[in-house]
């Protein structure tokens, strides 16, 4: 009962006015809505998410965080976050939508936020033609409820197209904060004329290597390929790069000792595991490699990343977990963003653009891994270490909020 302002209640006694001061606190706990390429089978976006999810509870403790994603079932088993579809771009996602209430849920959710994070990664290209228009759109609603936009962690381009560049220089234009992982991408939104953004670190940065790391390595190579279209459209395997791998694999069994442990870092619409099998199939000795089984948690494969001799690597985030768990890697860069990203670790030696793989050069600059593998682990170190703390400057620019 409430009696000459007190209220009581077993155990002990509360102020009337601290109940008053608690519900106001209440009221303005900020409501966050972050979106971005989640629950779509692709391991680097996930590590990204729960980076973000990091750097948000860090900066705003009690935060009310929602993910816009494509799965949000799992992105809510994952991530331990309430989850909604993201807007709908298509006619089929849009007809779901309506008709299974969800994207009323996700508008209503977009309209309550303080803020809404466009979260990090490669989501602004026109490499595919569909990316650009998904995430301006959940920016465009964003700007229609005046809700202030932090594009997080962003990389920007290639842009090579009118309609991309007006609608990324659309939605940039009007973000209230720009972080970009790259110089590449800060130099291309220059020009569009967007010159305020900052240039940090990917927000998987923010994570931790799997502990304790293992003090001796394993005799086994990570691979990670993608599905990729390239010079005129012609695809990864049309390129004869899955027969140039695997006589590499081969070579490395035969004459190395080292087995070749195949991990897809997606398989939902770019499907890793398809290439992957091509590169098995055309294997010389099936002992020299295996499949590892995808799984949604990327925890499982930085754990095997720590322990392997080293990573040759297409998918950025294979180049990203090798970075943290010290391994070093030979990276096939499809994209100027693993270029950048090698150049922030100083591996600019261990790139190789897909144009330029044959098995010689695979094979001498896998020696030099392994002949300067101590060198490059101290190299790595000391270059995530600078990667984790340009990470962490995100924390505040999210307390400004």
């Amino acid at each position: 009962m409430l009696l000459l302002g007190f209220h009581y209640r077993a155990g002990g006694v509360i102020m009337a006015s601290d109940i008053i001061t608690n519900s106001k606190e209440m009221k303005k706990r900020p409501r966050i809505v972050i979106c971005g390429n989640y629950g779509a089978t692709n391991l680097g976006d996930e590590a990204i998410l729960d980076g973000i999810l990091s750097l948000v509870r860090r900066s705003i403790p009690n935060a009310d965080i929602t993910v816009l994603g494509a799965n949000p079932a799992e992105t809510a088993d994952l991530h331990g976050v309430k989850s909604l579809f993201l807007l709908p771009a298509g006619a089929r996602s849009l007809w779901r939508g309506v008709s299974g209430g969800t994207i009323w849920r996700t508008l209503d959710a977009i309209r309550k936020a303080d803020l809404f994070i466009l979260g990090g990664g490669g989501l602004f290209t026109d490499e595919k033609f569909m990316a650009v228009l998904i995430w301006s759109l959940q920016a465009r609603i964003a700007r229609l409820f005046k809700v202030p936009i932090f594009c997080l962690g962003q990389s920007v381009g290639p842009l090579r197209t009118f309609f991309g560049r007006m609608m990324t220089a659309g939605v940039f234009k009007h973000s209230a904060e720009i972080t970009v992982r790259d110089e590449a991408s800060r130099d291309l939104l220059v020009r569009l004329g967007i010159d305020d953004a900052l240039v940090l670190a990917d927000p998987a940065f923010v994570l931790a290597a799997p502990e304790p790391l293992p003090e001796r390595t394993e005799p086994y190579v990570v691979l990670s390929v993608r599905p990729w279209k390239i010079m005129g459209g012609e695809s990864f395997r049309d390129k004869l790069l899955c027969q140039v791998l695997a006589k590499f694999v081969d070579r490395l069994w035969m004459e190395n000792g080292l087995k070749t442990i195949m991990v897809p870092f997606q398989v939902m619409v770019d499907n890793d595991a398809n290439e992957l099998e091509r590169i098995y199939d055309l294997l010389e000795d099936k002992k020299a490699a295996e499949i590892f089984s995808y799984s949604s948690d990327y925890k499982k494969v930085m754990e095997l990343i720590a322990r392997s001799t080293a990573v040759v690597g297409m998918r950025l985030h294979s180049l990203i977990f090798a970075s943290i768990c010290h391994t070093p890697f030979l990276a096939l860069s499809y994209s100027e963003k693993v270029r950048s990203f090698c150049a922030q670790v100083g591996m600019e030696d261990f790139i190789l653009g897909l144009d330029e793989v044959d098995l010689a050069a695979l094979m001498v600059r896998f020696e030099r891994i392994l002949s300067e593998r101590d060198a490059l682990v101290l190299r790595l170190d000391n270059r995530v270490l600078h990667l984790r703390a340009m990470a962490l400057e995100h924390e505040g620019i999210l307390e400004k909020f």
